[in-house]
């Protein structure tokens, strides 16, 4: 009993975390995905949204189906046509500048079926030069591996660290003695690398 009120404070405590990171992250749109009541559709809504910004429809295999980008526009909206899509597994994904929403949903005897509590949001690591250092900050959605690695023009491997069971990434590297050029920074993950370029 006692090892399961410290799970659930543990828990709470870390979801409490996420949502004040929400609350301070002011680039977190306002989402509203609804399955249609009587029809195979889904309705798709962000607001305050900056940048750049692409909704994309993906099969159980991650393959995608489709994908529309908008630039620099606040509001973004798409209502999606399942009809010809079969009975499975399906994600439909945001990707913003500085965030990842991630909704599930399943069609089921040619119904949608879509469950706002399967919802992840999954935070764009943020990757900057300041002076002779690169930062690199991230929260994991979970405990996972991930690797850091910096590339020059040519694809050869200057830096790189691999990081075990974390949830948060906050490091610096010093690239004082690295030459002058453009770097390629990856986070890589379980379930995806993140770019970023680095002029030095």
């Amino acid at each position: 009993m006692k090892k399961v009120m410290i799970k659930c404070a543990l828990t709470l405590c870390f979801c409490m975390g996420l949502y004040s990171l929400a609350l301070a992250n002011p680039n977190l749109p306002a989402v509203e995905i609804v399955e249609a009541k009587f029809e195979k559709k889904i309705s798709f809504e962000a607001k305050s949204v900056r940048g750049k910004a692409t909704v994309s429809l993906l099969d159980r295999n991650d393959v995608r189906l489709y994908a529309q980008t908008w630039q620099n526009q606040s509001s973004i909206g798409k209502i999606f046509d399942l009809e010809a899509l079969p009975n499975g597994k399906y994600v439909l994904l945001l990707e913003t500048e500085t965030n990842e929403i991630i909704q599930p949903f399943r069609i089921e005897r040619g119904r949608v079926q879509l469950k706002e509590r399967e919802r992840k949001i999954r935070y764009v690591p943020i990757v900057a030069k300041t002076g002779a250092y690169i930062s690199v900050s991230w929260l994991n959605d979970k405990m996972s591996n991930v690797e850091v690695e910096i590339e020059d023009s040519t694809g050869s491997l200057v830096l790189g660290e691999k990081l075990k069971g974390v949830l948060k990434v906050a490091r610096r590297y010093d690239i004082s003695r690295l030459k002058t050029g453009v770097y390629l920074v990856k986070v890589k993950t379980k379930t995806k690398t993140y770019y970023t370029e680095i002029d030095w």
